[in-house]
This record gives structure tokens, C-alpha cells and sequence, in this order.
């Protein structure tokens, strides 16, 4: 019965040939976008999900028109910052770091330049990294897991 089933799919497609082109093309370019749409939804879900808080946790950003254009930047003005815990009851805590330059890592006679970034105090209670070794709010001694893996005996308490 499949036989028959292939043998009448295979005259059909051959009679028709571009009726057939056409349909099995559009079919495939339909399939090709909805696969893409939804890998696309999927990986703005999955975006940051190994944060603790982020259902809790906002980006603000600036809008500013400059030349007859609108401009959005994905910074404040430092002002800004400190204005919003107590503008918002609802704003419990912020954070503003830096552009992320290379700076850097000094211990005794190491020294080491990466690129990174300048943050607030509240920074770790926000996002809840883990620590591989260093103290929290101690700027020079804070050490990621990723950069302490490279370095490790590197940061160190203190």
C-alpha cells in the first residue's frame, strides 16, 4: 500500500511539476522562518536565567534628541543613579558601573591588565555571582569565577 502511496505521490509531482516546485518550496521557506522565529524566541527567553533575581531586575535607558534624531543610549548620568532610590518607593536598590575598560589586577608583584568593569556596592547583592574567593564590597579583591579559574592563587583574601 505504500508503494502505491509513493508511486501516485511521484506521478502527481511529475504532471505538475511547477504547481509541485512551487508548493514544496513554499513549504520548506515556511518551515525554514518558523524554525528560525522560534530559535530566535528562545534564545531572548533564555537570556540571563542563571540570575537569581531576574524577574526582580530592570535596565533603565536614556532617550535624548540630538540632531533631529532620537537617540537611545543603555546609560544614565551618574546623577540619575543616585536620584532613583528616592525618587521610587519602589526602586529598593541601583547599580552604575563603568564602560568597561581594561584596568588593573595588582597583587604584590602580579600584575595583570583585562578588561572589566567598575561597580556599585550594591552590585552583588543584585545579582548573587558566586564567589570564588575575595570579600564582597572589597573592589581589589573581588575575583569571578571565570577570571579565578585563569588566575587561581591569584585573588586572595584580605
Amino acid at each position: 500500500m505504500l508503494k502505491n502511496h509513493i508511486r501516485i505521490t511521484i506521478r502527481s509531482i511529475s504532471k505538475n511539476a511547477i504547481y509541485s516546485l512551487t508548493n514544496i518550496s513554499g513549504l520548506a521557506i515556511g518551515l525554514t522562518c518558523n524554525l528560525l522565529m522560534a530559535l530566535w524566541v528562545l534564545d531572548e527567553t533564555s537570556y540571563n536565567k542563571f540570575i537569581p533575581k531576574k524577574n526582580r531586575l530592570y535596565q533603565v535607558y536614556t532617550s535624548g534628541k540630538f540632531e533631529g534624531k532620537i537617540d537611545t543610549w543603555e546609560s544614565v548620568p551618574l546623577p540619575t543613579y543616585q536620584a532613583m532610590k528616592t525618587a521610587d518607593n519602589h526602586i529598593v536598590s541601583s547599580v552604575v558601573t563603568d564602560w568597561g575598560y581594561e584596568h588593573l589586577l595588582a597583587t604584590d608583584d602580579i600584575k595583570i591588565y583585562k578588561k572589566g568593569y567598575y561597580v556599585s556596592e550594591e552590585f552583588l547583592e543584585m545579582f548573587e555571582f558566586p564567589m570564588v574567593s575575595g570579600l564582597r564590597y572589597r573592589q581589589r579583591n573581588l575575583c569571578q569565577i571565570r577570571r579565578a579559574n585563569r588566575y587561581q592563587g591569584q585573588c586572595s583574601q584580605g
